[in-house]
């Protein structure tokens, strides 16, 4: 999260050097970060990476000796990396409900929607409609254009529904 109660340029702003160098900014105050309430003391600014990639800074403002920087970076690493397998879960979780070709919900991610939405409907008393297509001869389109073909048909059909719902729809 970037805040923004730190009211200084890009150059000059500590958080967006660490960010940028990959590397811990030490800085002998805290007034930068402009929070009134903060104790003064000294700031360590901690590039969160993973797999080589910053991810973001942890700023931890206290005093502490330098010998513990190694072991903040240590545990600023282990938190980019906790963020970073979130991030692939999150993703692959993804693809476990979506169809790659379409994005839309494949018969898994559908029977799940449809299971919640149910029980949604059920709870607020309210109607459900469900809407299904069906390409006509695909196959043969497949068989005389190619796969290709076929395959951007059913795209072009997708982009069109997904272009074509409420925001609330699934």
């Amino acid at each position: 999260t970037y805040s923004s109660k730190i009211f200084m340029s890009d150059n000059m702003n500590p958080v967006v050097e660490s960010f940028r160098t990959s590397s811990v900014i030490t800085r002998d105050d805290n007034k930068f970060l402009n929070i009134p309430y903060l104790q003064e003391s000294s700031t360590y600014i901690l590039p969160l990476i993973s797999v080589n990639q910053c991810l973001g800074c942890m700023i931890i403002g206290m005093n502490i000796n330098e010998s513990e920087t190694g072991l903040l970076s240590f545990i600023a690493n282990y938190a980019a990396m906790f963020i970073h397998n979130l991030n692939l879960q999150e993703k692959a979780n993804k693809y476990d409900n979506t169809d790659t070709l379409t994005s839309l919900y494949n018969h898994r991610g559908f029977q799940e929607i449809l299971t919640t939405e149910l029980q949604r409907a059920k709870d607020n008393k309210t109607h459900l409609s469900i809407i299904m297509m069906d390409v006509n001869n695909i196959s043969k389109i497949n068989r005389e254009l190619g796969h290709a073909k076929g395959d951007e048909v059913i795209r072009l059909l997708a982009d069109k529904v997904k272009q074509n719902i409420r925001n609330n729809d699934k």
